[in-house]
């Protein structure tokens, strides 16, 4: 009985340091780790939508351009067959 509470009490005064030296030990590392990640993906999502909307104007210019010349040229063709 007595053996085996102290085999307990080893196991477990050795179970005991190890984990808390482990989180505490890689906490740090993994908050130094992610926190880079974590900005440089909160850097690249302003980014991501400025360039999706610059995207989105120059497709609109293009076609609104696409348009403009296409009623000018209808507009000339029309003035060219009625005069």
């Amino acid at each position: 009985m007595s053996s085996s509470s102290g085999r307990g009490r080893a196991s477990g005064g050795q179970s005991t340091p190890h984990p808390p030296n482990d989180p505490e030990g890689e906490t740090p590392l993994s908050n130094m780790i992610l926190s880079p990640q974590r900005s440089r993906v909160k850097a690249r999502i302003p980014q991501t939508i400025s360039w999706t909307l610059l995207r989105y104007h120059v497709i609109l210019l293009v076609v609104d351009r696409d348009f403009l010349v296409g009623l000018r040229l209808i507009v000339f063709l029309l003035e060219y067959y009625i005069f």
